[in-house]
């Protein structure tokens, strides 16, 4: 029976780490997606912190995961790298039509030594974004 999986070609592996981006339902029941996430979560789990870069925080499943995750132990700090990171604290009217990053944004203000938002791209801000992430808030 077919499946949805991902093409190896000889002598073409990468030499570097790679990122797969899904379109649609990500999590069908075949494909790559679905490992994908449950690796994503049991690697999370052994981790005190986490450094975000490039992600919208507008896929319900992965949000779901980082929840879980930060709420589990108070030591846990995720520092987040984003160019707009100021577009996570535009509160809507409705505080229950608050997105996963107005929450980030709320807890970076209330509690800035469990989550930290860098405003920058990876370009100029990553490095900083690292030694937050490793060795403490910058």
């Amino acid at each position: 029976m077919p499946y949805e999986t991902i093409r190896r070609e000889k002598g073409l592996e990468p030499d570097r780490p790679a990122v797969i981006f899904g379109a649609g339902n990500k999590l069908r029941a075949g494909g790559p997606y679905r490992s994908l996430l449950q690796h994503f979560e049991e690697r999370l789990e052994g981790s005190q912190a986490l450094l975000i870069v490039g992600y919208s925080f507008r896929d319900a499943h992965v949000n779901a995961i980082l929840t879980e995750w930060v709420n589990a132990d108070h030591a846990r700090r995720m520092v987040v790298l984003d160019k707009s990171a100021e577009r996570l604290g535009a509160f809507p009217r409705n505080l229950l039509d608050m997105t996963f990053g107005n929450y980030l944004w709320w807890m970076a203000s209330s509690h800035p030594e469990r989550v930290q938002l860098i405003p920058g791209t990876a370009k100029d801000g990553l490095a900083d974004a690292i030694t937050a992430a490793v060795k403490g808030w910058t």
